[in-house]
């Protein structure tokens, strides 16, 4: 399986969101949608984007940039999933959208996400300023 993550702009590039999508990847690497792409971000009234997916075992994460979420430009927000039991290829979101950065002044991008173990990810991202030197 796979899972491939981008950022749909809206016509007037202000307002975007994260979307994702499971594919399944045959022998011949051949791939099939599994299931519909879905919104990722809950907070949708600004730009979502630079995003980023990993996983380990049954654990997905997406990480991403939101403007103005944190307050003040861009923040770090990431949501986890795991893939279903039930159903081939079905995500389940585990828990809720959370910010990932405490730093909220600037701007915080270009963020990178690793799985370290099922429900566990390390990510890290650019902080402009956070130690005042610009």
């Amino acid at each position: 399986m796979a899972l491939v993550t981008w950022s749909h702009l809206e016509g007037d590039i202000v307002n975007g969101d994260v979307y994702t999508q499971l594919l399944n990847i045959s022998v011949d690497r051949t791939p099939t949608l599994i299931g519909s792409s879905f919104r990722v971000n809950t907070f949708s009234s600004k730009e979502q984007g630079y995003a980023d997916t990993a996983g380990f075992g049954n654990s997905v994460g997406v990480t991403w940039s939101s403007l103005d979420q944190d307050g003040s430009s861009y923040g770090i927000f990431a949501q986890n999933y795991r893939t279903s039991a039930s159903g081939p290829g079905a995500l389940i979101k585990v828990g809720t959208e959370v910010q990932v950065n405490t730093f909220t002044s600037g701007l915080q991008g270009s963020p990178s996400v690793v799985m370290l173990s099922e429900n566990r990810m390390m990510i890290v991202w650019h902080s402009f300023d956070q130690d005042f030197s610009s």
